[in-house]
């Protein structure tokens, strides 16, 4: 629990928030922060999916 303070100054334009400006508090990932600091809208990025190693299948042991 607790709060962050950002601030960046902007030579022209203005951040493009993708929730509602009545919303009140929102909780936002620190990469979703820095895209959104970028200047990089957050409704045309997406996630690609992460790799993980195929799953082992043990088969039963013989006798």
């Amino acid at each position: 629990d607790g709060y962050v303070l950002v601030t960046k100054r902007l030579e022209k334009g203005c951040y493009r928030l993708p929730w509602p400006a009545d919303r009140g508090r929102v909780v936002i990932e620190a990469a979703e922060l820095l895209l959104i600091l970028e200047g990089i809208e957050l409704r045309g990025a997406g996630r690609r999916p992460r790799w993980s190693p195929p799953s082992r299948v043990h088969a039963a042991p013989t006798l």
